[in-house]
C-alpha cells in the first residue's frame, strides 16, 4: 500500500471580470517542478505554474487549476466574468466604458473636474428607455434591460463639452 500526500496550490487570478482581449495572470501557488495543468474555460488550456491568458468572447469562464495526478489531484475552480469594450478613445484624464452583461448595460466612467453628465440609453427601434445623471467625478453604474429585446442598443454620453455615442449589441 502506498499512501501519497495530496498536493498543495492555490489558484490566483489577478482580476475576475475583465473586458475581451485584457490579459489575466493566474498564479498556482505551487511548488517549483509541480504538475500544474490549467484550463481557462474556452477551450485553451496551459502547464505554466503563472500563465497569463485573454479572452476573445465575452461570457462567465470557469477556470480550472489541477495540481498533480489522479487519483491525487488537487483540483481549484475560479469564474473569470469577461465583458465587451466599448472601444472608446479616453481623453487625456478621462475614461468611459459600457459593456453588455446578461441583462443589463454596464458602465465605468472617470471624468476630470467637475460636471454633470447625462447617459441615454436607445432602444434598437430608436426610442429612449433609459435616461441616469452622473454627477461624481468616478464611478459604475448598471442599466437593467429586462422586459426590453434583444438587438443594437445606442448609448449616448452628454457632457458639457462632449458627446459621445456608443453601439451596444444585446443578444441573451
Amino acid at each position: 500500500l502506498h499512501v501519497s500526500q495530496l498536493p498543495e496550490g492555490t489558484l490566483t487570478a489577478s482580476a475576475t471580470e475583465v473586458l475581451v482581449g485584457e490579459a489575466v495572470t493566474f498564479g498556482s501557488g505551487t511548488q517549483p517542478g509541480a504538475l500544474v495543468t490549467w484550463d481557462f474555460g474556452d477551450g485553451t488550456t496551459s502547464t505554466e505554474e503563472a500563465p497569463v491568458h485573454a479572452y476573445t468572447l465575452p461570457g462567465s469562464y470557469p477556470v480550472t487549476l489541477t495540481v498533480g495526478s489522479a487519483p491525487c489531484d488537487l483540483v481549484l475552480t475560479e469564474v473569470i466574468e469577461v465583458g465587451i469594450s466599448t472601444g472608446l478613445d479616453d481623453l487625456e484624464g478621462e475614461a468611459f466604458s459600457a459593456w453588455t452583461e446578461g441583462d443589463a448595460i454596464r458602465l465605468r466612467w472617470s471624468f476630470a473636474g467637475s460636471g454633470v453628465h447625462e447617459v441615454k440609453l436607445f432602444d434598437p427601434r430608436g426610442r429612449e428607455v433609459k435616461a441616469l445623471r452622473l454627477s461624481e467625478a468616478s464611478g459604475q453604474a448598471t442599466l437593467e434591460l429586462g422586459g426590453h429585446p434583444d438587438g443594437v442598443y445606442v448609448l449616448r454620453l452628454l457632457g458639457a463639452d462632449r458627446v459621445r455615442t456608443v453601439r451596444l449589441p444585446v443578444v441573451r
